[in-house]
């Protein structure tokens, strides 16, 4: 009985100890940082935040599990793990922003601060980064789809945005991605006669997406998105998304 009483002491102390210097830790603790934006699926909408402790915050805003505010710790040896990968990456020697014109794909933010003196440094774009910190915000992924969370406080309405971007399908346009080594030029010239097919705009300059527009007298846009799915031509065909404010 007495170890017993002896355990619940030694518990309660290291309790209070570890909430009291939870309350104590502030902005310039975060270490890691992380915050997904929303696409036009059901991609997680959260915001991620690992200090220097170890101890973990989550804020789910959508399409996670759990909505609200959420908590737990990592250990020594996996909070060593991941400063070791972000430390290898030379992280500040990418841009601060990567500029993208991919409309369903969810913008990304990834930060790390290497030292106490220095400020959060942050990384911001979509498929236009650098595969080395995609990796690492995949990292940071990992750690915020574990199933160990606490939930500290669930999300209520008053907590969402109001401004909240959803998607609006533009089906007078089409984003193609055609498949490597086709000859594009001549794939637009085959089919501009059939559909009155029209360059738009590549959607990126790295990337093989363009935007483009066809004859409605000719197809409806439902039967010309079944014509480029069906094209051996064609990896990928889907309506164009704007976005609008509810």
């Amino acid at each position: 009985m007495r170890l017993v009483i002896i355990f619940l002491s030694i518990f309660t102390i290291a309790s209070c100890s570890t909430k009291k210097s939870i309350a104590k830790l502030t902005e310039k603790d975060v270490q890691f940082y992380l915050r997904k934006g929303a696409c036009f699926g059901k991609c997680p909408v959260y915001e991620l935040k690992i200090y220097k402790n170890g101890y973990c915050k989550l804020f789910a805003e959508q399409n996670y599990d759990k909505l609200g505010t959420l908590e737990k710790f990592l250990s020594k040896e996996e909070l060593s793990a991941l400063n070791s990968e972000f430390v290898k990456s030379n992280f500040k020697q990418f841009e601060r922003e990567y500029k993208s014109r991919i409309p369903d794909y969810p913008m990304a933010v990834v930060g790390y601060k290497t030292n106490s003196k220095d400020s959060l440094y942050t990384i911001k774009g979509k498929l236009e980064r650098p595969q080395v910190v995609k990796d690492l915000q995949v990292l940071l992924e990992q750690i915020a789809a574990a199933n160990d969370w606490n939930l500290l406080k669930a999300l209520e309405e008053s907590d969402v945005a109001i401004e909240e971007s959803e998607p609006v399908i533009n089906k007078n346009e089409i984003i193609i991605e055609p498949e490597k080594g086709v000859h594009l030029a001549k794939w637009f010239q085959e089919i501009r006669d059939q559909y009155g097919v029209r360059i738009i705009k590549r959607i990126s300059p790295n990337l093989n997406y363009w935007l483009i527009g066809y004859n409605k007298n000719k197809i409806t846009g439902e039967e010309f998105l079944k014509v480029l799915n069906a094209d051996p031509s064609i990896k990928t065909a889907e309506f164009n998304n704007n976005t609008k404010l509810r």
